[in-house]
């Protein structure tokens, strides 16, 4: 599956993360994200690190995402983007906990 075009998501203006997940604590150095993202062109991305894949196709994209979350099994999902008001919309924060607004009994 890791076929994909080696990118570097920042050198694509406009791209969106939509789905991100984190393995480890915030401050440790053992923090690892891996996100599933939108290019411009209409290409989706798998990015684990600072290193990114593009692929033609969205669920090529969530399945080599899923495989590399294979590595650890400590992964859950955080807020992908950040709104304007500073917030990650559809999310809020409890204690060091994000939940989506939308299922507010499931941690992410």
């Amino acid at each position: 599956m890791e076929f994909g075009e080696l990118i570097r998501v920042w050198e694509h203006p406009g791209a969106r993360r939509i789905r991100r997940w984190q393995s480890g604590h915030t401050s440790g150095s053992d923090c690892l994200y891996l996100a599933v993202g939108r290019l411009p062109n209409g290409w989706w991305f798998a990015e684990r690190g600072s290193y990114a894949r593009a692929y033609p196709r969205e669920e090529v994209a969530f399945e080599v995402a899923e495989r590399l979350r294979e590595v650890r099994d400590d992964w859950r999902e955080v807020p992908a983007e950040i709104g304007a008001d500073l917030n990650p919309p559809g999310w809020r924060l409890s204690g060091q906990t994000w939940f989506r607004t939308d299922d507010s009994d499931t941690p992410s």
